[in-house]
């Protein structure tokens, strides 16, 4: 089954994929998406779903190929199948009579909870990527506002990292809306990262702030160990 998103937001495909999981009882569905943004959050998504997929280029064309069949037994070995038969059925068996009771166990002395080492965040940390600094492409000002907006809705904590790159740098610049988006990405209490390359194009990378760190962005977004969303 061949499914067309061309054109379409990452909500609108969503949508259109779980309709298209629910009807398709072919062996693989072909995903085509002509935005590369899309592509990403569409990917992140059915990885979550526990689908086996890989996306891959056909001429300009973005393509995602989800091996439904090889997902769904997966799925069920993950849910686990009940056995054929019981166990005492295969062996002609009857029934074991039930365990004598044990006499009752001395109480266990308190042990103190040893502190469980919390896991490095970068295996299963979600990153946020703003490549813009406005949301949409026509009014910019409105863009800002709703960029703004959204970012103040954003929950602390939601993210291991905010990532700025391309203009999405500016955000650091704290001239840039008189600071107003670098104080709302201070409130977040998570990392944010630029891009070193983009800081130096648009002017950011000599405004050092202590909040900000610069890197490559190929160090501060990596798809086989983050969990990314792209904005």
């Amino acid at each position: 089954m061949e499914l067309d998103l061309s054109g379409s937001t990452v909500t609108q495909a969503v949508a259109r994929i779980q309709d298209a999981l629910e009807i398709c009882r072919d062996e693989s569905l072909d995903i085509k998406i002509d935005n590369e943004a899309v592509k990403l959050n569409v990917y992140n998504f059915l990885r979550k779903q526990g689908m086996i997929c890989r996306p891959h280029r056909q001429g300009p064309e973005n393509l995602i190929r989800v091996k439904l069949e090889k997902s769904r037994r997966a799925q069920r070995r993950r849910e686990g199948e009940p056995a054929a038969f019981p166990a005492g059925h295969l062996t002609g068996q009857a029934e074991a009579e039930p365990p004598t009771k044990a006499p009752p166990a001395r109480p266990a002395k308190p042990r103190v909870a040893a502190k469980r080492q919390a896991e490095p965040a970068a295996a299963n940390g979600r990153r946020l990527v703003i490549q813009r600094d406005q949301i949409g492409q026509q009014d910019a000002g409105l863009g800002a506002e709703l960029l703004e907006a959204f970012l103040e809705r954003l929950e602390p904590g939601a993210f291991e990292a905010i990532v700025l790159a391309h203009r999405g740098v500016r955000l650091a610049d704290p001239r840039y809306r008189q600071g107003r988006p670098l104080a709302i990405l201070k409130q977040k209490q998570t990392a944010i990262l630029a891009c070193a390359r983009s800081a130096a194009f648009y002017g950011v990378s000599g405004l050092r702030d202590e909040a900000v760190r610069f890197l490559d962005l190929g160090e501060a977004v990596d798809l086989g160990k983050h969990d990314v969303v792209w904005l």
